[in-house]
C-alpha cells in the first residue's frame, strides 16, 4: 500500500521536475517551481499548482498476486517558495485497480492526503519526500480479507528526472519501484509491498533555486547553481559538426571543417561575465557552395568572448570584434581577396539545454560582418553561420 501512496509521490514529483534545468538549493537561494527554466523564478512565474498523471500501468506487487492500476492522478497546492518547496495535496486518486481485465476488483482510497516536499539534489534531478498520508486497499472475491489494509506514506522517497535530463525524460518524469510499509495489522496484508510506476506532469515545470546576485561561469559539471572553485571550465574545444557557411549576394563560401580552441580567463576580475580568449580558430576545406575549386579562409584576430547568462544553461556570447579573411578564384574568372570584421552575438547552449545540444554548443545565426578591405568584387557583408559542438562538457551556470 505504502507504494501505492509511493506511486503517487512520485508522479507529484515526475510533474515537480517535469521540464526543471536547475541546481539544487544552496546557502545563496531557496527551492522554486517555475514556469519557465529561469533563475531566480520571477514572482509571475511561480507555479501555483501541479497536475500530475500516470504514463503506462501502476503495478502494486504484493504476493501472491499483483495489483494494476489503470489510472492515476495528483493534483498538488505549491506554497511560496522554500527550502525544501512545500506541496499540500488536494487531490490523490487511483482508479481502475484489480487484476483481471476489467481492473474493477480492487478499490485505493486516501484516508489521509499526503504532504510532499521537493528539493534539487542535481539539476534537472530531485527528490520527492512524503510528510505524511494514509491509503485503503479493499479487494473482492478471494483477496476480501484484505480490506482493512492501510499503508503509511510517511518518509518515503521518489527520485525524479527533469524534461531535459536525458533524451527520454519528455516533460518530466519519475519512475522507482518503492517500498510501502503496512499500518497496524490486516489478516492477508503483507508488511511490506512495492510499486512499479512512471510518471509525468501535465504542464511544463522547472525547478530553480531562488539565488540572487550570481555572474556567469562555464562548469564542468551540472550539479550546483554556483559553480565550485573547482569545477570551474578552464578550457574550451569545439568543432562544427556540419559545413560552416559565409553568405553574401556574390557568392556563399562553405568550409567543410571549421573549429577552435579558446582559454576561458578567471572569474575574479570579470564578476559578471565569462570571458573567453580564442587561441586557436581554423576554417578548412573551404570552397564557393556548389562549385569545385579552393578557397582560403583565415582568422586575422583572437577575439575574446564575453558570455552573460540569460537562463539557466543558457547565455548570450558578445564577441566585441571578430576578422576574417578569404582569398577565393570563381571558375578562373573572379577572384575575390576580401576581409571582413565586426562584433557579432552568438547563443551559447549548455550540455543539457536541448537533446540536439551534445556537449554544449555555440552557434553563430546569420552574424553580419561587414567589408574591411577588399577590391571591386568583394560584397559589402557577409553573412556568417556556423555551430560548434564542445568535446567536453561543459553548463552554463554562476
Amino acid at each position: 500500500m505504502r507504494n501505492l501512496k509511493a506511486c503517487g509521490l512520485v508522479v507529484l514529483a515526475a510533474l515537480v521536475l517535469a521540464i526543471f534545468n536547475a541546481a539544487p538549493a544552496t546557502g545563496e537561494g531557496v527551492t522554486a517551481l517555475c514556469k519557465v527554466h529561469d533563475s531566480p523564478c520571477a514572482e509571475k512565474d511561480q507555479v501555483k499548482n501541479i497536475h500530475l498523471a500516470n504514463k503506462g500501468i501502476v503495478i502494486f506487487r504484493n504476493d501472491p498476486i499483483d495489483i494494476l492500476c489503470l489510472e492515476f492522478l495528483i493534483d498538488a497546492e505549491v506554497l511560496n517558495p522554500d527550502d525544501p518547496q512545500q506541496l499540500h495535496t488536494t487531490a490523490f486518486d487511483l482508479d481502475k485497480c484489480g487484476w483481471g481485465s476489467a481492473h474493477s476488483e480492487c478499490t485505493v482510497t486516501m484516508e489521509e492526503l499526503p504532504n510532499f516536499t521537493v528539493s534539487q539534489t542535481p539539476l534537472d534531478l530531485g527528490v520527492l519526500i512524503a510528510e505524511n498520508g494514509k491509503m485503503h486497499l479493499f479487494c473482492e472475491g478471494a483477496f476480501k480479507l484484505m480490506k482493512e489494509c492501510t499503508f503509511d506514506l510517511t518518509g518515503m522517497e521518489v527520485g525524479l528526472e527533469g524534461a531535459l535530463h536525458t533524451e527520454k525524460a519528455g516533460h518530466g518524469m519519475a519512475t522507482d519501484s518503492s517500498e510501502i510499509w503496512r499500518e497496524g495489522f490486516g489478516i492477508l496484508c503483507y508488511e511490506v509491498a512495492s510499486f512499479d510506476f512512471l510518471l509525468e506532469p501535465l504542464e511544463h515545470v522547472h525547478i530553480v533555486s531562488q539565488a540572487e546576485g550570481a555572474g556567469t561561469a562555464l562548469c564542468k559539471t551540472h550539479n550546483a547553481v554556483i559553480c565550485p572553485e573547482g569545477d570551474l571550465t578552464q578550457s574550451l574545444h569545439l568543432v562544427a559538426p556540419s559545413p560552416s557557411l559565409l553568405s553574401s549576394d556574390v557568392a556563399n563560401i562553405e568550409c567543410e571543417d571549421s573549429l577552435a580552441t579558446a582559454g576561458v580567463s578567471a572569474l575574479a576580475s570579470f564578476p559578471d561575465r565569462q570571458k573567453v580568449t580564442v587561441t586557436k580558430f581554423d576554417w578548412k576545406e573551404c570552397h564557393i557552395e556548389g562549385l569545385a575549386g579552393d578557397c582560403t579562409v583565415t582568422a586575422e584576430l583572437s577575439p575574446v568572448i564575453e558570455l552573460l547568462k540569460t537562463a539557466l544553461n543558457l547565455a548570450t556570447a558578445t564577441v566585441p570584434e571578430v576578422e576574417l579573411a578569404f582569398q577565393c578564384d570563381i571558375l578562373d574568372l573572379v577572384e575575390l581577396d576580401c576581409t571582413f570584421g565586426d562584433s557579432v552575438e552568438l547563443t551559447v547552449e549548455g550540455a543539457s539545454h536541448k537533446e540536439e545540444s551534445g556537449h554544449g554548443r555555440i552557434t553563430a545565426d546569420s552574424a553580419e560582418l561587414e567589408l574591411l578591405e577588399g577590391g571591386d568584387h568583394c560584397p559589402d557583408a557577409v553573412r556568417w553561420d556556423a555551430t560548434y559542438e564542445s568535446l567536453e562538457d561543459f553548463y552554463v551556470v554562476a
